[in-house]
């Protein structure tokens, strides 16, 4: 059975929401400034509000925040978040250009380390060689997938 919320779990429960989407949209629109995507803005928010950086540094707010005596909020809080990555997955999936990458798919998948690296004899001698040019492949594909991300002018 579900219990209703006390007029104290519901305002707990509006300020975490509160909060969580106002910092969102700020860092947001600060990102979107930047000429970056504004879900990176908000995906940072995330992990500022998380408890990896302020659980961590200010433990007491975090804690008054985000959760409550009986722990009701957060609960209700852990549902709708369930909810949005669900809908944020579904919205990034209708964004996804399918003609683009069958037309550059066969160039992203040469990039792949694990891919060069399976086609690298390896011996005991060359095997310096082969870690140092997984490196290198490796850090090209980070360069570029991040230059796809951009959006362009």
């Amino acid at each position: 059975m579900v219990s209703k919320l006390s007029s104290d779990e519901v305002l707990s429960f509006l300020i975490l929401v509160s909060t969580i989407l106002i910092t969102a949209r700020i860092l947001g629109e600060i990102f979107r400034k930047f000429k970056q995507p504004a879900v990176i803005g908000e995906i940072l928010a995330g992990v500022i509000l998380g408890p990896s950086l302020l659980g961590t540094l200010f433990p007491h707010l975090f804690q008054t925040i985000f959760t409550s005596q009986n722990g009701v909020p957060y609960k209700a809080f852990d549902g709708l978040a369930q909810i949005g990555i669900i809908l944020f997955m579904f919205i990034a999936g209708f964004e996804v250009d399918l003609k683009m990458i069958r037309k550059q798919g066969k160039q992203a998948a040469s990039k792949i380390p694990s891919v060069k690296v399976l086609k690298m004899p390896v011996s005991p001698k060359k095997m310096h060689l082969t870690i140092a040019m997984t490196k290198a492949i490796t850090k090209k594909a980070i360069h570029t997938t991040f230059k796809a991300m951009t959006p362009l002018p």
